[in-house]
């Protein structure tokens, strides 16, 4: 399915940027809470460039496992931000 959707999204044109989360350093989130006020995570990880390519995009299409009616820890990780 993200397969069809990515070739589709090609065919018109869109810009795409591809991760994979699994090759990103994501950190779990410690719930300093620090990033209430300054707006960034004090984990210097992946997740600045994810999260900054995020507030440019227009659309998101998210694949992912299912495991146990749940998405995978690593994308749990991604939704913290």
């Amino acid at each position: 399915m993200l397969n069809y959707a990515l070739e589709v999204a090609k065919q018109r044109g869109w810009q795409m940027d591809y991760i994979h989360l699994y090759e990103k350093n994501i950190s779990y989130c410690k719930g300093c809470r620090a990033c209430m006020k300054t707006k960034i995570c004090v984990e210097k990880d992946d997740i600045q460039e994810i999260a900054g390519l995020l507030k440019e995009c227009d659309v998101v299409i998210l694949a992912a496992p299912v495991y146990w009616a749940n998405v995978p820890a690593v994308v749990k990780n991604l939704v913290a931000i």
